[in-house]
């Protein structure tokens, strides 16, 4: 019996041996998140079937998403991919979240050799490289050579000035007969740091300097603005800003169009049916500066558990054969020298497209990086906002006090990134201890207002045990939240570092030394005094118009409501299309009186074109009429008709004096609603890639820059604070409603 056991036992081992040995070990999983707009996606996707079936023990996955708004959140999971792309201006968000990778680029060095210094340069962050260059993007010139030789002007050399560029620009604008322009001979791009600061750099300005020292306030920028300001208002061979042709170069209405950029050359070969050619920046005082120079790179994640694994898969990607692969599919201008080489130099100029190809090349040579500090990503969009203004107003007369303006509001903003001193929590202790004394003391009060009798306490008693399942969720879902976010706003606190307590600080901040906060504030208030009358009052017109007793009204009824209940997104980019300003339905039937509004695009009406889409939603708000409507009694309206009152007389001293608490209801509801305006405005400034809360941060509500703060940000005690701030806005608003209801309420009502 022993003895069969043994070779039973045996025979089993074996076969598990056996076993196991045919079983391959699964595969290590590499993960990569990259855009889903990507151009070059489908050769991405071959690069990472080839090299999944090339490595048995490594799997390449690709998930199709943007990492850039999920970085914080992913961080803060400990679900960050493997390998992560970046651009080099980014790193000072992500430097200690990548590994580095100095060691791994000196093993190759017949690689290291092929990348550009200026990128390797730029993919550093104190002289730490934590990505490698994968390729590049900087900004330069497109132009037409036909229109410069119809003109007989020579074609830009790679040294020209300023006068130069204007003097040609000035020469290259045609007008039709009736004065308007039929082709702009420049442009002026105002939209994004990289084309301004470009100009501000050539005119001996800034925005800000390595070491973290603000200079926008510098002459320089003065020089830089006045300079883009006559090329549309003196020159006159640059459109305004909010009139510049849809599609840029691509509309065949800008002879040279200043700021283009690496990553417009695919489309623009593709579907240009005139000649082009492209050409560097035009020098300013100061010589041929850019803007930008932003690398695109490749790092691994420190919380990679298989680096080496990830190692092997990244070297794989920047090599000569995947470089050559992603250039050839769109993605310029690629970082290795050999794979420009092959591609993008290949052959004699004249069977290139552009020609010029060099010229983006050499543009290395004065190509500057912006300084890799938190204070800049947050201080441009303060300067893109001034220009836009400055060149919004013919009249440049003010413009010696813009430079010093624009850097009073950087250097709140730089202190708002400070962090705040650490106070003693003993402040919140008190602060508890206080509010739960008076909720007690009330709770008691309220538990002992009258001896009850026994069949009351009976019935109390039961009642506490039948509701205690909603009192425990309401304790913790909403009680606790409420708790801990009062903590939040008064600690500094970002979620990924334990929260330090600063008392008041956040307050003392958003009150006294954040301009967003009174700005989205003001534009909350704005939108709520325009969009709740309005709503009301169509609201109560629908509701009028339906209360009748025709056949099939109930119909109509349900049209009507029908567009308050479609999602939002839905809604939102339904209106997107509609109020285009170059195609939308709207502006194509204004066209035939020769306007063409701005409704979305320009900072002027976009306030108005949000209040008016707000009425798209009157349903709820009527169909509440309806039903008071249908509670007035018609001996009311009887009796009236009897003693002579007319349609008017009747509406005003009956129906609105009966509809009063409905008007009253509507209107707390509908201030509460307006106030919170978040998701149409978010969708509409950031449909086409552009800035939350633009234009020019004309849409940038409360809730927006509460969002910003506490999602994007990651700054969950500014965030916090500033919804407990709202909290008290919105209750001081309610009382207020509540106090001025005395005065045009009707008394019966108000009684009942």
């Amino acid at each position: 019996m022993n003895s069969f056991r043994l070779l039973f036992h045996g025979c089993l081992f074996g076969a598990l041996l056996l076993y196991g040995a045919s079983v391959k070990a699964a595969p290590v999983e590499i993960t990569y998140m990259l855009p889903p707009n990507d151009l070059a996606r489908p050769a991405w996707q071959k690069l990472s079937d080839e090299f999944n079936a090339t490595h048995s023990d490594i799997k390449l996955r690709i998930f199709w998403s943007d990492l850039v708004p999920k970085m914080n959140l992913l961080t803060v999971a400990d679900a960050l991919p493997d390998l992560i792309q970046m651009v080099d201006f980014k790193l000072v968000d992500i430097h200690d979240k990548l590994i580095d990778l100095d060691d791994f680029l000196n093993e190759m060095p017949e690689n290291k050799e092929q990348y550009y210094p200026q990128l390797l340069e730029s993919c550093r962050y104190k002289g730490v490289l934590k990505t490698i260059p994968l390729f590049y993007n900087l900004p330069f010139i497109f132009y037409r050579p036909d229109l410069f030789r119809k003109a007989g002007l020579p074609e830009p050399s790679p040294h020209w000035t300023w006068a130069e560029y204007r003097h040609d620009a000035k020469v290259l604008t045609e007008h039709n007969p009736d004065g308007s322009v039929k082709l702009y001979g420049t442009n002026v791009l105002a939209a994004w740091w990289a084309e301004w600061l470009g100009i501000i750099r050539q005119a001996g300005g800034d925005l800000i300097t390595p070491d973290g020292k603000l200079v926008i306030g510098s002459p320089g920028t003065l020089k830089a603005f006045q300079f883009m300001h006559d090329l549309i208002y003196v020159d006159k061979s640059a459109s305004k800003i909010p009139d510049q042709p849809p599609n840029g170069f691509m509309s065949g209405k800008i002879a040279i169009y200043y700021g283009g950029h690496v990553l417009e050359i695919d489309p623009v070969r593709k579907n240009f049916p005139f000649e082009w050619d492209v050409a560097p920046l035009p020098g300013g005082p100061m010589g041929q500066v850019t803007g930008e120079l932003a690398v695109c790179g490749l790092g691994v994640s420190t919380q990679c558990k298989h680096r080496k694994e990830a190692l092997e898969v990244l070297r794989f990607l920047l090599s000569k054969e995947s470089t050559l692969a992603l250039a050839r599919a769109g993605l310029i201008m690629p970082a290795r020298r050999d794979v420009v080489q092959a591609t993008l130099l290949a052959g004699p100029p004249e069977t290139r497209t552009p020609k010029h190809i060099e010229a983006i090349i050499d543009s290395l040579s004065f190509a500057r990086s912006v300084p890799k500090l938190k204070a800049f990503t947050e201080l441009w969009s303060t300067v893109n906002t001034g220009l836009n203004r400055a060149l919004s107003d013919p009249d440049s007369s003010h413009f010696s006090e813009i430079p010093a303006q624009l850097e009073i509001e950087c250097q709140m903003r730089i202190k708002n990134l400070e962090n705040k001193t650490p106070t003693s929590p003993w402040l919140f202790v008190a602060q508890f201890i206080v509010l739960g004394g008076v909720g007690a003391w009330f709770l008691t009060k309220y538990l002992t207002r009258s001896k009850m009798s026994a069949e009351e306490l009976f019935a109390q008693k039961y009642f506490f045990w039948f509701t205690s399942p909603c009192i425990v969720g309401l304790c913790l879902f909403t009680v606790g939240p409420l708790l801990l976010s009062f903590w939040w706003a008064q600690t500094d606190y970002d979620m990924i570092e334990a929260p330090r307590y600063v008392g008041f600080a956040q307050y003392q901040t958003l009150l006294f030394a954040d301009p967003d906060f009174w700005h989205s504030l003001e534009l909350s208030m704005v939108y709520a005094v325009f969009a709740v009358p309005l709503g009301l009052v169509v609201s109560l017109a629908a509701a009028l118009l339906l209360n009748q007793n025709l056949k099939n009204i109930g119909v109509f009824r349900v049209l009507f409501y029908l567009p308050s209940i479609l999602p939002v997104a839905a809604s939102s980019m339904m209106w997107i299309w509609l109020l285009n300003r170059n195609y939308g339905m709207v502006n194509e039937a204004l066209s035939i009186f020769g306007i063409r509004p701005g409704w979305l695009s320009d900072p002027n009406c976009v306030m108005t074109s949000l209040v008016l889409i707000s009425l798209w939603g009157f349903g709820g708000g009527m169909l509440i009429f309806l039903a008071g409507l249908k509670n007035i009694p018609e001996s009311l309206y009887e009796a009236a008709e009897i003693d002579g009152a007319g349609t008017v007389a009747q509406f005003i001293h009956i129906t609105l004096p009966s509809l009063s608490p409905v008007i009253f209801f509507n209107l707390i509801i509908g201030c509460i609603g307006a106030l919170q305006v978040f998701d149409i405005a978010y969708i509409i400034s950031t449909a086409a890639g552009g800035e939350v809360g633009g234009p020019e941060r004309s849409t940038y509500f409360y809730v927006l820059n509460l969002y910003v703060k506490s999602f994007t940000n990651l700054q969950i005690g500014v965030g916090s604070a500033m919804a407990w701030l709202f909290f008290v806005v919105i209750m001081a608003i309610t009382a207020a409603n509540f106090w001025a209801k005395r005065f045009w309420m009707s008394e019966d009502e108000e009684r009942s």
